[in-house]
């Protein structure tokens, strides 16, 4: 008995893609929120972190990190410009999706969102002396990872931070625009705490 294969016809290709859009879709929206509530990847376009980030260097976050606690001293954070119009998550996503264009393109990315350290925290009177960080009068002994200053030149008077606010300094201290000239960083800027580097090198952040 000859074995006759029924033919493909063009509404059972049609209904087997249809069966695969429901899988596909769902696991495009969770990717979504995943990557929009949870996880937080960004571009460092400046030096302002090097010796510990590097120019161009992609990293990764975690955004549930000050969801029940404050962000503490050290901690790496990525937060939006304050001084962008947009809405940070609008902002974000818009950017991300223009980037993703550009480095098809082998085009530099836009800048997404800003990374630095938190120095000084809600509260605390912070001073930069010689160089030197001094919280509350004491000097700050744990600042290992402050880089760029050379000769340890650098003032910034005595001035207390805001209740809601926060200090941050980029590691390569010489060549970072941060709470020294731009001021206080207001916690809801603040979007994740970095613990990653993942390209050009998987590392972890400290």
């Amino acid at each position: 008995m000859v074995d006759k294969k029924k033919p493909i016809t063009v509404k059972k290709v049609l209904r087997e893609i249809a069966s695969w859009v429901g899988p596909l879709s769902a696991v495009f929206v969770f990717g979504l929120i995943l990557m929009h509530t949870i996880i937080l990847d960004a571009g460092v376009t400046s030096g302002s972190m090097e010796g510990t980030i590097m120019t161009d260097d992609r990293v990764l976050g975690l955004r549930t990190a000050y969801w029940f606690s404050q962000p503490q001293r050290f901690d790496v954070i990525v937060f939006d410009d304050p001084s962008a119009e947009t809405p940070g998550l609008i902002r974000e996503m818009a950017i991300s999706a223009v980037n993703r264009f550009r480095r098809s393109q082998n085009r530099i990315d836009v800048p997404e969102m800003i990374v630095k350290r938190v120095i000084g925290l809600p509260g605390e009177t912070i001073e930069i002396r010689g160089g030197y960080v001094y919280i509350n009068g004491e000097f700050l002994e744990d600042d290992v990872f402050a880089r760029g200053f050379g000769e340890r030149q650098g003032y910034f008077p005595p001035t207390v931070i805001p209740e809601g606010y926060f200090f941050v300094m980029g590691d390569n201290r010489n060549n970072s625009l941060d709470s020294r000239q731009t001021g206080m960083l207001a916690r809801e800027y603040i979007r994740a705490r970095v613990y990653f580097v993942i390209l050009p090198n998987f590392s972890s952040v400290r």
